[in-house]
Parts: C-alpha cells; structure tokens; sequence
C-alpha cells in the first residue's frame, strides 16, 4: 500500500484553449462569409424543397444556405470536440505517492494506469509559451521497459513542482530498490 500522498490534481482547464481558439474562429469566419454573400453574384442554385427556407435566405439563392449549412455542421463538430475535452479534463485524476504514479482517465470507461516509481527512466519537461505565461507545464514520462506507454501529463501546474518533486523521488526509489542502467552500445 502507498505510504503517503504526494501530489494530487488534474490537469488545467488552460489546455483546452486551442480547441476553444477554433471555435471562435469558426464563428468568426462564418460570420464574415454570410457578411460578404451579399456581394456574390446571384448563382441558381436550388434550396432543396424538402427543408423550409426563411425568406432572408431565399432571396440570396441556395448558396447562402448551403454556406450556413457548412458552417452550422462544423461549428457543431467543434463544439462536441470543445466539450468533450472539457469533460476528459475534469474527469482526469493524476495521483502521486512516495511508491508510484497514478493516472486515472475516462467519462463513462475510465482507464486508469499505475506506474512504480522505480521503474521510470527518464522525465522531460514541455513548456510552450502560453502555458509558461499561464503557469502550467506538461511532463513526458519515459519507463524503463518500452512496453510500457505512460499518458503525458499535460497542463499540470507549474507551483506544485511535480517536475522536480517527481524526479527527486524516482530517485529515491531506484535506491530503494537497487535498480540501475546498464546500456549496451556495439563497438
């Protein structure tokens, strides 16, 4: 059993701007292009007679409706994928102990992964720009058997120090358990 708890949390809700950032800029642009289907020239192209069509958009001919038609699709698109990383975010637990790390993920199937502590080879920190500027960063986990995929933990926050209070202590449990690197190069 894990002795102690030494950091717990989820990522931050900062990861999910880009999505957020084309969203926006979906409807942005639709905008834009219904703004400039006034100075089209006027195509025939035919509304189907199956849909009702409002008289604003039935002046403008077929176009203006299948240009709503590709902007409401993608903008529905964007806000599901908008959501569902919300979702993915809040429903993530990342868990650290003096023996092992925790990953537990999922919004209806939950995945969870544990890592011994011992066992991680190498930690790599990323920080872009913007998450530097909003104070997150996300840490790359390397195991030392490469069967093993450990989910990089994003948008963890920058003052709880995970980065160095996770090295510190796989090193502290490599020499608990004696574990060394031993690598083979070919002369």
């Amino acid at each position: 059993m894990d002795k102690n708890l030494l950091w717990e949390g989820r990522p931050s809700f900062w990861v999910a701007t880009g999505t957020f950032y084309k969203l926006f800029k979906t409807i942005i642009v639709c905008a834009i292009v219904l703004y400039l289907t006034k100075y089209l020239p006027a195509w025939n192209i035919p509304v189907p007679k199956i849909i009702p069509v409002p008289e604003s958009i039935a002046q403008f001919g077929g176009i203006v409706f299948y240009i709503l038609v590709y902007f409401v699709c993608l903008f529905v698109i964007r806000l599901k994928g908008f959501i569902k990383l919300l979702l993915e975010i809040f429903c993530m637990d990342i868990n650290l102990t003096d023996e092992r790390l925790s990953f537990r993920s999922g919004i209806f199937n939950k995945f969870k992964k544990k890592i011994e502590l011992y066992k991680i080879k190498d930690l790599s920190l990323y920080e872009p720009l913007f998450y530097r500027i909003m104070g997150i960063q996300n840490i790359n986990i390397v195991a030392a058997d490469h069967t093993i995929r450990f989910p990089r933990l994003q948008g963890v926050p920058k003052k709880a120090d995970l980065y160095e209070l996770l090295s510190h202590h796989v090193e502290l449990a490599r020499e608990k358990k004696g574990v060394k690197d031993i690598d083979y190069f070919n002369k």
